[in-house]
C-alpha cells in the first residue's frame, strides 16, 4: 500500500551560469530590443573567453557560450529578461531570487506528486 507523506520539494536552478547567449538574444528581440542596442548586447555576450588559474598555472583559453557576467551592471538585467516568463510555466509556488529558483508544492496525494513532476517537466521544456 502506498503511504503518502507531506513534503515540500525544492527545485533549485543555477540560472546565471546556464543562460544560452543565442536564446537570450532572441528573447531580447522578442521584447522589442532591436538595432544598435541589440547589436551592443550581442557584442557584450558573444566573443568572451575564459581560463582557469590554479596557483600560477592556467588552462587554455576557452570561449564562453552561456551565462551572464556576474558582477556586471548589465548581468542581472539580462538574467531577469531571460527568466521573466518562467513562472507562467508552473502551477506550483515558484520563488525566484537573483539566480536561484525554487519550485515548492505540498505533496499529500499522488496527484500532488504528478503535478509537481509536470511542473518540473514544464521548466525543463522551458529551459
Amino acid at each position: 500500500m502506498l503511504t503518502l507523506y507531506t513534503w515540500t520539494v525544492y527545485c533549485i536552478l543555477k540560472a546565471s551560469d546556464s543562460v544560452p547567449h543565442n536564446r537570450l538574444l532572441l528573447k531580447l528581440e522578442s521584447y522589442g530590443v532591436k538595432g544598435t542596442l541589440l547589436e551592443w548586447m550581442k557584442n557584450f555576450l558573444i566573443g568572451s573567453s575564459q581560463l582557469v588559474m590554479v596557483a600560477e598555472t592556467g588552462s587554455q583559453w576557452a570561449p564562453v557560450l552561456s551565462g551572464v557576467t556576474q558582477g556586471s551592471v548589465l548581468g542581472p538585467l539580462l538574467l531577469i529578461s531571460y527568466i521573466n516568463d518562467m513562472p507562467e510555466t508552473v502551477s506550483s509556488f515558484i520563488y525566484m531570487y537573483v539566480d536561484d529558483t525554487k519550485v515548492v508544492r505540498k505533496v499529500t496525494t499522488a496527484r500532488d506528486c504528478e503535478e509537481l513532476q509536470a511542473n518540473l517537466d514544464s521548466i525543463q521544456h522551458w529551459s
